[in-house]
């Protein structure tokens, strides 16, 4: 197949997910789009009833704050995770006393709402750019949410020339694009480089919710696939399934 495969998100991420696709026998290619920088840790001296998790950049920053919370409190608050991703560096970290939800803030919230007291305090570690939604629905139930953004994505405003080369040379070019914000920037990037409106007529940009789905149409890309998985391998696995039916069907 003459086509490019980007891995659309911070470099890490980015890498991560290149790795996981070429040990399927998937060529791909990072293209990092933000850059995580990571904040300071909250106030480990005042008591919370519940943390809640809604990435796993956010993972690293709750394991130090919890060593130093336990210094203090006897118990630790109930933690609650948006998704098994986040579930799953938890686990990898040796953590594994956690609610999950199923990868949405509906679930998220159900799931906190059925395992905390009226007027229960919780403390979000976030990024800065986060969906005030969760707080807003929850203080209306009489739970009371302070979010500390302990990570911050910064945009990245260049496009290495190696890459460059790759967008024009290939026949078709599929992005994987995790959020909602990193489709909005990939876009002002094409743009900001006069490449927009040549790549979006043979590319493809997948995505693994409607919200980014639908984020993505606005941004103007015509061509959209949609993948409803929340865990990382089934995602690709689906994917590398969607290459492999189009190939047969072309061949």
């Amino acid at each position: 197949m003459n086509i490019n495969i980007f891995s659309v998100r911070d470099c890490i991420d980015s890498f991560e997910i290149v790795k996981i696709l070429e040990r399927k026998g998937i060529k791909a290619n990072v293209f990092s789009i933000v850059k995580t920088n990571k904040k300071t840790l909250p106030n480990f001296k005042l008591k919370y009833d519940f943390i809640v998790l809604t990435s796993s950049k956010a993972v690293k920053c709750f394991l130090q704050y919890l060593r130093l919370y336990k210094k203090r409190f006897k118990k630790i608050p109930k933690t609650f995770v948006v998704g098994p991703e986040t579930a799953k560096t938890l686990k990898k970290n040796g953590f594994i006393d956690f609610y999950q939800a199923s990868g949405n803030s509906k679930s998220l919230l159900n799931l906190i709402l059925s395992n905390t007291k009226i007027y229960s305090k919780g403390l979000w570690l976030c990024g800065r750019h986060r969906n005030s939604y969760i707080k807003d629905y929850l203080l209306k139930h009489k739970r009371f949410l302070k979010n500390r953004v302990v990570y911050e994505m910064s945009q990245k405003d260049f496009i290495s020339e190696h890459l460059l080369i790759k967008l024009k040379n290939k026949e078709e070019n599929y992005f994987l694009v995790n959020s909602s914000r990193n489709v909005s920037l990939l876009t002002m990037l094409l743009k900001k480089y006069y490449i927009f409106d040549k790549i979006k007529k043979n590319s493809i940009v997948v995505t693994m919710s409607k919200n980014i789905y639908n984020k993505s149409l606005e941004n103007g890309w015509g061509k959209n696939q949609l993948i409803p998985e929340t865990l990382r391998e089934k995602y690709l696995d689906k994917f590398i399934h969607s290459l492999n039916l189009k190939e047969n069907s072309n061949g």
